[in-house]
């Protein structure tokens, strides 16, 4: 029986700084590629010819290549050095972002977008990340993980910001290939430096990880393999990544269409990028909150609270207001709807443990990608047919909705702890 240790972090609990290094990582890696991307359709579309749909065609693809990358990374993440795999997915960022900048032709953009990118995005982006904090962390995993799910929050709020700067001043194509060496240098040096996936027992013990366990990791529920064959055949596997997949997929296609939208209702290049950096704040905060309440409070319910603020969202998107309106419930909405990453990440390794969870959370992506591709396809269709998002925001309120009662029905164990 291990001695009562504070609530704080140990000084020299190394979690923290392998938390500290993915949360880098994600920053760059989600923010310069997921959340900038719609600073790019415009200049895109003027240097291409391309309509609306078109255009989402980019994250389209970078959807399907994530979903196909995802597996064997998730993989690798589990059997290699966890700073190798991430250095590779810095130097993917940088070749991918690099080759779009200096593309001439739509073949070469779609070849970076479904290689070198899509690669580095689950090479070193939040699977990467959880997975590394789901092996350090057990009696506080929810709050780590809300920690690190903050990433991609924050990546949203700096990287747009900085992404609206450069290509106002320098153009998409040099704001692109800045973005693409920086990241890569920055994401090689937090990883080799830091990142160290497989703590031992003392460790964790002497951080507090393994306070009131009684079971070793190899015994316990976190250190079990799940082939793909049980995997499969697991109910709590499907409620998860089709229950979680259908709120994602309504909030990637939002994230990718929210700057276009603005841009319709009269709000210029530099206030939509505010409203989105303001939101992406909001959802920091909603990320650590969840995270924290998460190892308290039943992660079915936080699901529900999360998908109930994106349905205000999509409400108040459906509606048309101002940009002061616009700015208000980009703030407050934020808070709830950043939760959906930390509730996914705690509810897999929950229910799968720490040992596969690259594994198992790669496979999922493998279902909850196509999902978001689809609702990519569907959102920029509705606009090119209708000149308006109305009928795609009607339709995700439906299958969020049909997301909560899914999620809802998941079988939890106690979180090992």
């Amino acid at each position: 029986m291990s001695s009562s240790l504070p609530d704080g972090p140990p000084v020299r609990f190394a979690g923290w700084s392998n938390l500290a290094a993915g949360f880098v990582c994600s920053v760059l890696l989600v923010g310069a590629t997921i959340y900038s991307f719609g600073l790019y359709v415009t200049p895109f579309n003027e240097a291409f010819g391309l309509s609306r749909a078109q255009a989402n065609t980019g994250m389209m693809i970078l959807t399907i290549a994530i979903a196909v990358w995802s597996p064997l990374v998730g993989t690798l993440l589990d059997r290699l050095p966890a700073a190798g795999v991430i250095c590779l997915g810095g130097g993917m960022l940088g070749v991918g972002l690099c080759t779009i900048a200096n593309a001439s032709s739509l073949l070469w953009v779609c070849v970076a977008i479904g290689g070198p990118l899509a690669l580095g995005i689950a090479s070193a982006g939040p699977l990467a990340a959880s997975t590394v904090v789901a092996r350090w962390f057990r009696r506080r995993r929810g709050r780590a993980m809300g920690l690190v799910a903050a990433s991609t929050a924050t990546g949203g709020f700096v990287m747009t910001q900085v992404g609206a700067y450069l290509i106002l001043n320098y153009g998409w194509r040099d704001a692109l290939q800045v973005t693409g060496i920086g990241g890569a240098l920055v994401v090689c040096t937090a990883s080799l430096a830091f990142i160290r996936s497989n703590p031992t027992e003392a460790e964790l013990r002497a951080g507090g990880e393994l306070e009131g366990q009684e079971e070793s990791e190899g015994e316990s529920a976190d250190g079990r393999d799940w082939p793909t064959a049980t995997l499969v055949r697991t109910p709590n596997f499907w409620l998860i990544a089709f229950g979680a997949g259908l709120l994602v997929a309504s909030d990637q296609a939002l994230l990718v269409s929210k700057i276009p939208y603005l841009l319709d209702i009269g709000i210029d290049l530099q206030a939509a990028s505010f409203l989105v950096a303001c939101q992406s704040a909001s959802a920091m905060a909603g990320k650590l909150a969840v995270g924290f309440a998460a190892d308290r409070v039943d992660l079915r319910k936080l699901f529900a609270l999360v998908a109930g603020a994106h349905l205000f969202m999509l409400a108040a998107l459906i509606l048309k207001p101002g940009f002061w309106a616009l700015l208000v419930v980009f703030s407050c909405v934020g808070i709830a709807i950043g939760g959906v990453h930390p509730i996914l990440t705690t509810l897999v390794a929950t229910v799968f443990g720490s040992r596969a969870y690259g594994s198992v959370y790669g496979r999922m992506n493998l279902v909850m990608q196509p999902i978001s591709l689809v609702a990519l396809y569907f959102i920029g269709t509705v606009y090119d047919r209708t000149g308006v998002y109305d009928v795609a925001f009607w339709t995700f309120g439906v299958v969020v909705f049909i997301g909560i009662r899914l999620v809802w029905a998941v079988r939890l164990r106690p979180m090992a702890g």
